[in-house]
């Protein structure tokens, strides 16, 4: 297993970051996200952060981009979080396009 990180800066200035373990066949299976923006409802964050150990990237994205839609996010957009959570997975697994990644 081996973890990976990304640092996104929003356009709007806020600091997403996002940290993933990802196994040897590509299953996330701890995922951490923080950073200086907000979320409402407040725990969806750590909503996220439990709905997608046990998913491979695609999978995570869309349930992240789903479960997302009905929140309301201050400071970084869906496709930031999106964006955040590609990279660390790039990062853990070293990979330098996704398009061996998603199933």
């Amino acid at each position: 297993m081996k973890w990976g990180r990304s640092i996104i800066r929003s356009k709007a200035g806020k600091t997403l970051i996002v940290d993933l373990l990802v196994d040897q066949e590509g299953v996330i299976r701890k995922c951490y996200i923080s950073g200086d923006f907000f979320a409402y409802p407040e725990t969806i964050v750590n909503e996220i952060e439990k709905k997608l150990p046990g998913l491979r990237l695609g999978e995570a994205l869309l349930k992240t981009r789903k479960f997302v839609g009905e929140a309301e996010l201050l400071g970084i957009t869906v496709e930031d979080l999106l964006d955040g959570l590609r990279k660390a997975y790039n990062d853990a697994v070293g990979q330098k396009t996704l398009d061996s990644i998603i199933h």
